[in-house]
């Protein structure tokens, strides 16, 4: 009988599309095959301090690491895909949204349901993804002669530290 492939999964906690990831391959495993997915305290995630000394057979990577995890990680000679959406330069293969496609997916479902005035709420300033989403949005809606709004909802570094204390979401 062939062991499962020890997989460690070096991913951001507490993120909600984070947690949607987890789940999501928790169902392609029990559909495709178990995998032995490397547990701290009993959360299926590796530390990214821990990168060097882990020995597996994958890494699955969701967060923008220090170059130096990266060398580390190619030290280790398995394979490493990365899901991380906040960097484009990161130096591994990458599974990530089709941005453009979800901002037409969202024009399309305001389209059908007879919408006539929009607007695109996203991170503009520091998220490229939300950039790449309006566009793809925006480009949707001029195709059926509509324009679009965007409302930049960056926050300032100040606001954000205020509403993560706010929410328990830092110490």
């Amino acid at each position: 009988m062939r062991r499962a492939p020890r997989v460690a999964l070096a991913i951001t906690r507490g993120l909600d599309y984070q947690g949607a990831f987890v789940r999501g391959l928790a169902r392609y495993m029990h559909a495709h095959g178990e995998w032995d997915v490397y547990t701290s305290n009993g959360l299926p995630f590796l530390a990214q301090e821990e990168i060097g000394a882990w020995r597996g057979d994958g890494m699955i990577v969701g967060a923008r690491m220090r170059d130096d995890l990266y060398d580390a990680l190619r030290s280790l000679g398995i394979p490493a895909v990365s899901v991380a959406e906040d960097a484009e330069d990161i130096p591994l293969p990458r599974v990530i949204f089709d941005d453009p496609a979800t901002g037409r997916s969202g024009a399309e479902h305001f389209l059908i349901r007879g919408f006539h005035h929009f607007a695109y709420c996203g991170r503009m300033k520091d998220a490229w993804y939300s950039v790449r989403r309006a566009e793809g949005f925006q480009r949707a809606l001029a195709e059926k002669g509509h324009c679009c709004s965007i409302f930049d909802s960056t926050l300032p570094r100040l606001a954000q530290g205020v509403l993560e204390k706010d929410e328990g979401l830092t110490a």
